[in-house]
C-alpha cells in the first residue's frame, strides 16, 4: 500500500485530505459540544445525557407505530439499549446486565425465595457500583455516569422478583397491591428486557410494574378498545408536561448561579447572621428542586407520548383520560406541604410508592400497626439506594425525623376543639413552617454529601432542623391530646359492633314495626282519607325517622325513570365513587359509603360545598350532579354518643336478663317461704336450718339485686323484686 500510494500522489493527497476533514469535523462537533455545554453551565458528558434524555420522547412516541408484541418488546430493549449506549457508553449496558441476569436467574431456580434473594444481589451490586464509581462526587463536579439508570433498572428488577414471588402465595392473605401486581406466569426474556430497558425510561423513571408493562404492550386491562372509543389522544398531557419542563429547566438556570452550593463552604457565608443563613439554605434546597422538577416533567411526556402513561377514564361526561402513571412530582404538594407527612406522596411518587409497596409494608407484621421503626428502615433503603454518602444518609435519618415531628403537630391540631377556627388555623400554619424549614435545612445534605460540610452546614444555624423535631417528638411523649377513641372505648365499639344488629332489630325496629303494622292493621282501613290501608312496600323510613311514600319508581311502574348519577366521595387521601339515585338522601349516601369506608353511617359527617349536609336533606335540592364532589369526615362525637347509646342498650339488655333471672328464683323461693308459713300455721315442725338456708339465699338475691344498674322500668322491676324479697325475709 505504501508503494502504491506513493506512486499515486494525487490519491495519497485525497486520501489525506478526507481523513483531516473527517478529524475536522469531529473536533467541530466536540467544540460545538463544548460551547454549548459550557452556554448552560454543565458538563459535555451531562450535556450527551441530556440530548440521549430528551430523545426518549421521540422514541416514545415512535413505539406506538411499532406492529406486534414481539417487535414492541424487541424496540423497547433495543431503544433503551443505544440510548444507555451513546449517553454512558458500553460499559453502561454490562452493568444493566448484571442485576437483570441475577433477578431473572433467581425468578427460574429459586421462585418461593427469589424476592429476597434479588432485592439482596440486587443492592448490593448498586452499592459495589456507588462505591467504585463514587457517583455523588462526579455529580458535584458536574460528570455523570450510569448508576443513576442502574438505580432505577434496580427497583424494576426488585419488584419484578417479589411480584413473581407473590404470585405462589394465596390470594386470600394479599394486600391490594399486591393481589393487583402479582405475576403467576414467569415473564419471557424478551418480555423482561423490554419491561427493563423500555423506551430509556430507566434513565431517571418513573418506576411501573411489569404487571401494567404487559397490559400496555399486549393492548390489555385500560388499554384494552373499549366503548369509550380508540386509545386516548396524549398531545394535550404531552405538551402540558414539556411547557412544566421548560419553566423548570429556566428557573433552574436563572437561581443556580445565585445559590451556588459551594457557598456553604466559604467564608462569606460563616460571616451571615442567623436567619440570612437560614434563608440561604432555604433557597438552596428550593433552587434544586427545579432540576428534579425538570428530569421528571421530561419523563413524564415521554411515557405519556408512549401511551404507558394512561391511567384510565374519569367519570365525567364525556369521559377524558387520565396520565397520572408517569408522573413524578406535584410541585405545588411539595411547595405548599402543610404537612411533612404529604411529601412522600408528592415528590418522587414512583419511588415513594415502590418504598411503601415493597419496604414500608413488607415490614408490618399481620394485624400490627406500622410505628417509627418501619419508617426508619424505609428511609434508610431510600439513602442506601441514593448511594453510601454520609449526606444521603443524614437527609434521610432527618426525613424520618421530620415526618414524626409533623405527626405530632397534626395530633395537636386534631385536638383542637370544634368551633376553635383560628387556633386550628394557627396549628396548621406552623405545621406547614415547620415543615418548610426543617425540609430544606435537610436538603443540604443531599447536596453537598459530605459529612463535614454536611455537620459545618447543620451547625452554622445551631443545628435547628435536627433540635425541632426532637423536641416536638419528646413534647408528643408527654404532651398527649386526648384522643376521640381510647383504649377502653375501643373495646366498647368493638362490642358495640358485635351487639349492634341484634340490638337493632330488638330496641329499634320492632317497636317500629309494630306501631307500622298497628296503624295500618286491616282493623284500621279507611282510617287513611277512607282509601283503606296503604301497601307497606310501597313506604319507607327516612333518616329523619318520617314514614313517607318511597320516592322510586317501583310504586309507579309507569312513572319516569329517576336518572342515576356518579359522585366522588372524597375520604381521607383515597375516593370512591359511588353511583346513586339523584332523588336519594344524604343519608342513604352515608349508607353506601359505610361498605367501602368501613365506617358507620351514624358516624359519617358529609361535607358538600363548603357545608355540612344534614342526612335527610336530598341530593337534588341540594344539586349534587354527576362527578360532583363530596368530603366525608368521621364525626368522633356521634360515634362516641352511639356506642355509649349502644352500650347502654346492651346493659339494659342484660340488666333485664338478670333482673327475668332472679324473678324466676325470688318465685322458686316464695314457694319455699309459703310452703314453711303454712305448715307452721297448722302446727307442724319448722326446721330452723331450712329457714336459715332460705333466709341465707334471698340475701344473696338481694346483693345481686343491689349490683344491677337499671333505669326506667327496669328500675321499677327491681324495686318490685326488692321488695317482694324484703316481704320473704321478714
Amino acid at each position: 500500500m505504501e508503494l502504491r500510494i506513493s506512486e499515486s500522489p494525487n490519491l495519497s493527497c485525497s486520501l489525506k485530505t478526507q481523513i483531516g476533514i473527517g478529524r475536522s469535523a469531529v473536533a467541530g462537533m466536540g467544540l460545538e459540544m463544548e460551547s454549548m455545554a459550557a452556554s448552560i453551565g454543565v458538563s459535555v458528558a451531562v450535556l450527551r445525557f441530556l440530548l440521549c434524555y430528551v430523545a426518549t420522547i421521540p422514541v416514545g412516541f415512535l413505539r406506538r407505530v411499532v406492529p406486534g408484541r414481539l417487535a414492541k418488546h424487541l424496540y423497547a430493549a433495543a431503544s433503551g439499549a443505544i440510548l444507555s449506549y451513546l449517553s454512558f457508553g458500553f460499559s453502561s449496558n454490562l452493568h444493566f446486565l448484571v442485576p437483570m441476569s441475577l433477578g431473572y436467574a433467581s425468578m427460574m431456580f429459586f421462585r418461593k425465595h427469589c424476592g429476597i434473594i434479588t432485592f439482596v444481589l440486587g443492592f448490593g451490586y448498586l452499592i459495589g457500583c456507588h462505591m467504585y464509581y463514587m457517583s455523588g462526587d462526579a455529580w458535584k463536579e458536574g460528570g455523570i455516569d450510569a448508576t443513576g439508570a442502574l438505580m432505577v433498572l434496580t427497583l424494576k428488577v426488585i419488584s419484578c422478583s417479589i411480584n413473581y414471588n407473590d404470585g405462589i402465595l394465596k390470594e386470600e392473605g394479599l394486600r391490594e397491591a399486591q393481589k393487583k401486581n402479582r405475576l403467576i406466569k414467569l415473564p419471557s426474556l424478551i418480555e423482561y428486557f423490554g419491561y427493563c430497558l423500555s423506551c430509556g425510561s430507566h434513565f431517571a423513571g418513573p418506576v411501573y410494574e411489569m404487571k401494567d408493562y404487559l397490559d400496555w404492550t399486549e393492548s390489555k386491562g385500560i388499554w384494552s378498545p373499549s366503548e369509550k372509543g380508540q386509545s386516548p389522544s396524549p398531545l394535550r398531557a404531552a405538551m402540558r408536561a414539556l411547557l412544566q419542563a421548560a419553566f423548570c429547566m429556566g428557573l433552574y438556570l436563572y437561581l443556580v448561579p445565585q445559590f451556588p452550593w459551594t457557598r456553604f463552604t466559604e467564608p462569606i457565608y460563616q460571616e451571615w447572621g442567623f436567619w440570612k443563613r437560614l434563608g440561604y439554605q432555604y433557597m438552596s434546597g428550593f433552587t434544586a428542586r427545579w432540576k428534579y422538577y425538570f428530569i421528571w416533567s421530561i419523563s413524564e411526556a415521554s411515557i405519556i407520548l408512549s401511551g404507558l402513561g394512561f391511567s384510565g377514564w374519569t367519570e365525567s361526561s364525556p369521559p377524558k383520560p387520565k396520565w397520572d402513571r408517569a408522573k413524578n412530582v406535584d410541585i405545588l404538594g411539595v411547595e405548599f406541604a402543610k404537612s411533612s407527612v404529604q411529601l412522600p406522596l408528592v415528590w418522587n411518587i414512583q419511588v415513594s410508592t415502590w418504598l411503601r409497596h415493597y419496604v414500608y409494608e413488607r415490614l408490618v407484621k399481620p394485624g400490627k400497626k406500622a410505628g417509627f421503626f418501619q419508617l426508619l428502615a424505609t428511609q434508610t433503603v431510600s439513602a442506601v439506594w441514593h448511594g453510601l454518602y454520609p449526606g444521603y444518609i443524614i437527609f434521610f435519618v432527618q426525613s424520618a425525623l421530620m415526618i414524626a415531628g409533623s405527626r405530632v403537630l397534626y395530633r395537636w391540631q386534631q385536638s383542637v376543639p370544634q368551633g376553635m377556627d383560628v387556633a386550628k388555623n394557627i396549628m396548621v400554619f406552623l405545621n406547614f413552617a415547620y415543615t418548610v424549614l426543617v425540609l430544606n435545612y435537610s436538603c443540604v445534605g443531599f447536596i453537598v454529601l459530605s459529612l463535614h460540610e454536611t455537620l459545618a452546614s447543620y451547625g452554622s444555624v445551631y443545628y435547628i432542623g435536627t433540635v425541632l423535631p426532637i423536641v416536638l417528638i419528646l413534647l408528643g411523649k408527654v404532651i398527649k391530646p386526648a384522643r376521640p377513641v381510647k383504649k377502653i372505648e375501643r373495646l366498647i365499639i368493638l362490642l358495640a359492633i358485635v351487639l349492634e344488629e341484634d340490638l337493632k332489630s330488638l330496641i329499634l325496629m320492632e317497636p317500629t314495626k309494630s306501631k307500622i303494622n298497628k296503624m295500618f292493621s286491616p282493623a284500621r282501613k279507611g282510617s287513611v282519607d277512607g282509601r283503606g290501608a296503604p301497601n307497606l312496600a310501597d313506604l319507607e323510613i327516612r333518616p329523619c325517622g318520617m314514614l313517607v311514600q318511597k320516592r322510586n319508581g317501583e310504586t309507579n311502574p309507569t312513572s319516569v325513570s329517576i336518572p342515576i348519577i356518579r359522585v366522588r366521595v372524597k375520604y381521607g387521601s383515597s375516593y370512591h365513587e359511588i353511583s346513586i339515585s339523584s332523588h336519594a338522601s344524604f343519608g342513604e349516601l352515608k349508607k353506601m359509603l359505610a361498605g367501602p369506608t368501613k365506617l358507620h353511617h351514624e358516624d359519617q359527617k358529609l361535607i358538600y360545598k363548603n357545608r355540612e349536609r344534614d342526612s335527610k336533606e336530598f341530593l337534588d335540592v341540594a344539586r349534587v350532579k354527576g362527578g360532583s364532589k363530596i368530603v366525608l369526615e368521621e364525626d368522633i362525637v356521634r360515634r362516641e354518643k352511639r356506642c355509649i347509646e349502644l352500650l347502654r342498650n346492651a346493659n339494659s339488655q342484660k340488666s333485664l336478663k338478670a333482673l327475668a333471672e332472679i324473678n324466676l328464683e325470688v318465685d322458686k323461693l316464695a314457694g319455699q317461704v309459703t310452703a314453711l308459713e303454712e305448715a307452721a300455721s297448722k302446727g307442724g315442725k319448722v326446721v330452723e336450718k331450712d329457714v336459715e338456708n332460705l333466709t341465707e339465699l334471698l340475701m344473696m338475691r338481694l346483693i345481686k339485686l343491689d349490683g344491677i344498674v337499671a333505669e326506667g322500668d327496669l328500675k321499677l322491676q327491681r324495686r318490685v323484686l326488692e321488695s317482694k324479697d324484703v316481704k320473704l325475709n321478714d
